[in-house]
């Protein structure tokens, strides 16, 4: 099973008011795997659930360029989640960027950069042959829009609500090094690269669970 892009997620940024959690209604379904851009001005050590009790494990990051960025995620899920929970210590105005991937068998290696440009970006030193590479991106205290950097897929992505508050995104490409995109104002940015691995011909899509490894560590 291939790697696809899914497109069950959403993306958000606070009003002017800071806060300490931020939760938003997504549609991911069964074999999903959600990964999670957290973008905060000033807020600390922060945390990812959702409505189906799935673990979020902190993948890259946390990396700072004025405001600070985190990715999250959550591989293979066995059901349905309706809504994300994002909650951290210190109030803070923030920016989220959800989205989905399906045939995701694992995390591979990963990257971080920061800069002051119109273009953030990462590059990933190398990646497998059914491998995608991500890109979870934040524009520091700026209402920038963003939009795509060919030959990368832009996908969730959210301008800050004002001039102290981040904005968030995240980009793929298949079998890319570089991920990143375009912003429309020259601001301090962070980019955090994921290797999203996929399916090896004649190994089972999900290993552990399959029934072949299974038989297999019982010998």
């Amino acid at each position: 099973m291939a790697i696809a892009y899914t497109n069950h997620g959403v993306a958000a940024t606070s009003s002017t008011a800071a806060t300490t959690t931020g939760a938003k209604a997504v549609t991911a379904v069964a074999g999903d795997t959600i990964i999670v851009c957290v973008a905060l001005a000033g807020g600390t050590s922060p945390s990812v659930s959702d409505s189906a009790g799935n673990t979020y494990s902190l993948l890259v990051g946390p990396t700072t360029n004025t405001d600070t960025c985190w990715m999250f995620a959550t591989r293979n899920i066995p059901g349905s989640v309706t809504s994300v929970t994002v909650t951290w210590t210190t109030a803070a105005r923030w920016a989220v960027a959800i989205d989905t991937w399906s045939g995701v068998t694992g995390f591979g290696v990963t990257a971080t950069n920061t800069g002051t440009s119109l273009s953030p970006g990462v590059t990933l030193p190398s990646l497998g042959a059914n491998s995608w590479g991500v890109a979870a991106m934040l524009a520091a205290h700026t209402t920038a829009t963003w939009s795509a950097l060919s030959p990368n897929n832009l996908r969730q992505h959210i301008a800050g609500a004002s001039t102290s508050t981040p904005g968030a995104a995240l980009a793929d490409e298949t079998g890319s090094t570089q991920n990143g995109a375009s912003i429309s104002l020259s601001k301090a940015w962070v980019a955090l690269g994921l290797e999203l691995q996929g399916a090896v011909a004649g190994v089972p899509y999900d290993l552990p669970h399959s029934p072949q490894y299974q038989s297999f560590i019982a010998t």
